[in-house]
Parts: C-alpha cells; structure tokens; sequence
C-alpha cells in the first residue's frame, strides 16, 4: 500500500479531509468556545457551548475535578511547531487562551474531537486524534507558554504530543486548524 493511500485511510478514520484541517466559524461569529465534532461521513458538526459571560457565571463548585487520566501515558517529546507568517492581536490571543484554560479548570473529560475558544481575531484550541482528551487549564497554560516561548508573543503556533495523540495551539480565528 502506498503511503499516500495509507495517510488518506488515517485521516479518514479521524474525520479528517485530505486538507487535515477543520474550518472555524467566520470571524464575524460569537465570542466564546465552540465544541467539533467530526462525523463518519467525512462533516463536521459545530455546537456553540457559550460565551465567556456564561463561563464565567459558573461557580467553581461546577468543575470537573478528575484528574488529568492521560498522566499515566508517559507524554514522550512534545513538538512545538510555529506558523510565523503573521501577527496576532495580543489582547485577543491572551482572550482565547484564558478562554479556554477557564474552560477546562482544574480538569474535565471532553469526548468531541476538538474545541475552540474564539476572541474576535485569535483562536485557541484543543485537537484530540484519540477517543477522549482529558486535561486541566494548567496543562493547557504551559502549551500556550511553550508555544509562546519558542514561537513569540504574538505568533500562532502548536504543540503536538504524540503519544496522546493530541495538539494544543493559538492562531487567528480565520485560520484553519487540528
């Protein structure tokens, strides 16, 4: 089998298009996470979960507080990779990553594919390739501070770790990602 076949064939089972990006809600949608979940028949299907003012109504009471269950995979040589081909508004990416670090707290359990905090012009997301991600808003601090620290403030980027079979990235909301 050819390794162009085979690549086709993985995308495929992870609802990915040839492309192996998922197109995010125009820029002129809401502000707040957005929840992907990749179907069998090749589409995507986007659920609004809220925006930040609903966010930041829930107690802290709320949050799931299992623990991260992928510490026992042994997380192997994270790769930051870095896109450095434009700017992103700062107070916007500092946004979506606090967006989506509040999101996941002290720890939640997600079973959709990926997930995106959107603030006006910058996006930051989780890409799981795997059945489940579970992760803490800590976890997710340090790869947006990696990222940041390889990449520059204001440059989008990812990490990708791939005996989770998982990435964690910052770019523009018109950008494509995971």
């Amino acid at each position: 089998m050819k390794a162009s076949s085979i690549l086709l064939t993985l995308l495929a089972s992870v609802g990915l298009s040839a492309a192996g990006s998922l197109v995010l809600p125009d820029h002129g949608s809401a502000n707040g996470l957005y929840a992907h979940e990749f179907l069998n028949d090749g589409t995507v299907n986007t659920t609004f979960m809220g925006s930040p003012e609903f966010f930041a109504a829930r107690s802290a009471g709320d949050a799931n507080s299992r623990l991260d269950e992928r510490k026992t995979i042994p997380i192997g040589t994270p790769q930051v990779n870095c896109k450095n081909q434009y700017n992103i508004n700062l107070q916007d990416l500092q946004q979506a990553e606090q967006g989506l670090i509040d999101n996941f707290g002290s720890g939640k359990t997600e079973t959709q594919k990926a997930y995106t905090w959107k603030w006006n012009s910058a996006v930051a997301y989780v890409c799981n390739y795997g059945k489940s991600v579970t992760i803490t808003g800590s976890f997710l601090q340090s790869q947006f501070t990696a990222i940041q620290t390889q990449c520059g403030l204001q440059s989008g980027g990812w990490v990708f770790i791939k005996n989770w079979a998982a990435s964690y990235g910052i770019d523009q909301s018109s950008a494509s990602v995971c």
